[in-house]
């Protein structure tokens, strides 16, 4: 093959680094170097944004043999002629155009839209068989096709290919004649969208997620002992001395040897032994968020926390201190994001479910019971008062969720959505090797930190946003 008569560049002004959003204006110049005169018809670039998922299926139970469906779906499709322009076409009313050899500019302008188009789009006249945009063609199963109008789902690369989302900027030369092939140049974009003004709302309610343990028999640690006064001796008058006939058994009352002295009755000489009582100490672990929201790239936006419905002074001890008996030690804390994707092909689905450790740590918090403070929640059953402690917010500094992660979203034939798994390891004492482990687990909205415009059709102009204040009210739900 030698050198074809022309090469297309695109170049993109404003290339930003998290991509672009719904509602923003893509611009540009596609350049065009034509080395040998050449017929065409017209030069023309798209704006095309497809969901394409591929799924495998045994093509009967008793056969090996695979076969497979795919299901795409066009979500963006804007296109704009380049050349002729209005004045090139008055001039020269005709079907066929020639360019000479030399360097060619043309500039472009595209908005990107709120929602996914597939709903309204018409096949056009003619397509490149080199094309990355091809319209989905009529099939036996086009039934089970379903199309939803939703927000423009973000970029998203599967490395097994079976599904992904693209969108690109395609320059094309169309050639005049069918017999030779078109020109064309495609550049990816990256598209995330902005946060939802719903979600807003969402972030002024106070979410939480709570499950219980209990350390049963536990011990106080710390125990009070008082020596008792010593009595003060008391005089006695001298016995008599006893009868020769009874002599040796009285002897044995009033003349004790140690082999045949009872244990004393006498408050004097009486040691009674110091029983240890065992309480079980139940306590609950809770997380909790605004709104269950998380923001990629970020630390994780919730806090942790350990309650009790006891009265913290139950485990007090002599002089207000401590007993120790609600001490409670935090040994291990593990936080992962569960992803989910739901991927249908027609009448074909499948779910993967992929788990991504944010952070795993080994720590020797004690979390004493003794200073819980009154806490705003009550228990969501009884509605008995909780006491709360707050574990130390600095150990969730270092646990961010990555930033190449895809928003949660959901469109016509692909889903996503997440979850937090959080595991914690208590130990009742310190150096105990034995771990009561309590987990919790927590749907939530990954937003890709993008805020939303002032004005779009998202945001009607009577849309009250909670202020400042309204966002620091707490509102406790389940």
């Amino acid at each position: 093959m030698g050198r074809p008569p022309a090469e297309i560049k695109i170049e993109i002004q404003d290339l930003r680094q998290l991509g672009f959003t719904s509602l923003d204006v893509i611009q540009g110049i596609v350049f065009i170097n034509v080395f040998q005169e050449l017929s065409l018809c017209c030069i023309e670039i798209k704006l095309v944004g497809v969901s394409v998922t591929v799924l495998n299926y045994k093509i009967s139970k008793d056969s090996d043999k695979i076969s497979s469906k795919e299901e795409k779906h066009v979500l963006v499709n804007d296109s704009k002629i380049l050349f002729p322009n209005k004045e090139t076409s008055t001039l020269t009313p005709s079907k066929d155009y020639s360019l000479r050899p030399g360097a060619y500019e043309f500039q472009f302008q595209f908005k990107i839209p709120l929602n996914n188009s597939c709903l309204n789009l018409a096949p056009t006249r003619k397509k490149s068989s080199n094309s990355l945009f091809q319209l989905p063609k009529a099939t036996s199963s086009e039934e089970f096709l379903q199309h939803e109008v939703n927000v423009l789902p973000p970029s998203l690369y599967n490395p097994d290919h079976y599904y992904h989302i693209h969108y690109y900027l395609e320059a094309t030369i169309v050639r005049s004649s069918r017999l030779k092939s078109d020109i064309l140049k495609s550049n990816f974009i990256k598209l995330a969208p902005f946060n939802d003004v719903d979600n807003v709302h969402k972030s002024a309610v106070l979410n939480y997620v709570r499950k219980g343990a209990v350390f049963r028999d536990k011990l106080p640690e710390i125990i009070a002992v008082f020596p008792k006064r010593k009595p003060v001796p008391q005089r006695t008058s001298p016995q008599r001395p006893s009868s020769p006939s009874n002599n040796g058994r009285l002897k044995s009352i009033f003349y004790r040897t140690p082999e045949s002295t009872p244990p004393s009755t006498s408050p004097i000489n009486q040691q009674e032994p110091f029983i240890i009582h065992a309480f079980d100490v139940p306590f609950y672990f809770e997380a909790r968020s605004f709104g269950h929201l998380q923001t990629i790239g970020e630390p994780v936006d919730f806090k942790l926390y350990v309650l009790s419905s006891v009265l913290p002074s139950k485990y007090l001890g002599f002089g207000h201190e401590s007993s120790g008996l609600g001490s409670i030690y935090l040994k291990k804390l593990r936080i992962d994001l569960l992803i989910k994707t739901n991927v249908r092909a027609h009448d074909l689905f499948h779910t993967e479910v992929k788990e991504l450790t944010i952070c795993s740590m080994k720590t020797q918090g004690k979390l004493d019971l003794a200073y819980a403070i009154k806490s705003k929640s009550v228990h969501e059953r009884t509605g008995e008062a909780l006491y709360e402690l707050e574990i130390p917010p600095s150990l969730l500094e270092g646990c961010r969720v990555p930033r190449q992660l895809a928003p949660t979203f959901n469109t016509c034939n692909i889903k996503r959505s997440y979850k937090y798994f959080i595991e914690a390891s208590f130990s009742e004492t310190k150096d105990s090797k034995t771990l009561k482990k309590v987990n919790l687990t927590i749907p939530i909205t990954l937003l890709g930190g993008i805020p939303p415009p002032l004005a779009s059709e998202s945001i009607p102009p009577s849309a009250r946003l909670p202020s400042y204040d309204d966002a620091l009210i707490e509102k406790t739900s389940v």
